[in-house]
């Protein structure tokens, strides 16, 4: 048997990662907003606002929908998986053998 590589660390999950992509892309639609304020004429910073908006409002929605998965989780299989026990139940782990964790 092949030994399972050693975590170091708590495992995050991916929802962490889709809320710091949200607080980017606040701050994306506040700079275009501000050069709209500037330029309120400009169909490129009209189309950028909304495209701006868009993506806000998608990886907002992913990360409700990530959080909401990860509250669900009963606490002892979210403690093994934040301690490296486990894989999160909704993020393949190719590197995971369940057979050696046992």
């Amino acid at each position: 048997m092949r030994p399972r590589a050693k975590i170091i660390g708590i495992q995050v999950h991916h929802s962490v990662f889709l809320h710091d992509a949200m607080r980017g892309a606040i701050n994306a639609c506040a700079g275009v907003n501000s050069a709209r304020v500037r330029r309120p004429a400009d169909p490129e910073l009209e189309l950028l606002e909304h495209k701006a908006r868009e993506l806000a409002r998608e990886i907002s929605q992913a990360q409700d929908a990530a959080a909401k998965r990860l509250r669900a989780l009963p606490k002892d299989v979210l403690v093994r998986c934040r301690d490296g026990e486990a894989p999160y139940p909704d993020e393949p782990a190719p590197w995971f053998n369940a057979e050696e964790a046992a």
